[in-house]
């Protein structure tokens, strides 16, 4: 089936800056995605465990005291295909070693454009 017919899914958002957040789900839902959203780390866990599945993941790595790796990590080890992106405005550099344990990862670095955006989760789950 062409990208273009494609009917995008459902994709979990862990951000915990609320304007963001905001600004993130009106981007993804008026192309059609459904947006589960939390602004706490523990609960994008659970929602992920009895919400799921999803078709993509995108985790702020610093959601308040959340460590976004870890919990992408967790996620991964749930459904090792889930596609994450990974949202930060800070550089890490280790960021570069733990994202590749968990495989199939993207980055994206605050402030990013709605192209970067829906590049990102347009390869995320195209892979």
């Amino acid at each position: 089936m062409p990208e273009s017919e494609r009917t995008p899914g459902r994709i979990l958002i862990l951000e915990d800056e609320k304007p963001l957040l905001e600004i993130i789900v009106m981007i993804l839902e008026t192309r059609g995605w459904k947006c589960v959203t939390t602004r706490e780390g523990p609960r994008a866990l659970e929602i992920a465990r009895n919400d799921g599945p999803f078709a993509a993941v995108l985790l702020d790595l610093h959601a308040g005291d959340s460590d976004g790796l870890a919990i992408a990590e967790e996620l991964r080890s749930r459904d090792g295909q889930l596609p994450v992106i990974l949202m930060s405005g800070t550089s890490d550099e280790d960021l570069t070693g733990r994202m590749k344990s968990i495989g199939r990862a993207a980055f994206l670095r605050k402030p990013f454009s709605i192209a970067s955006l829906q590049e990102a989760l347009a390869r995320a789950v195209a892979s």
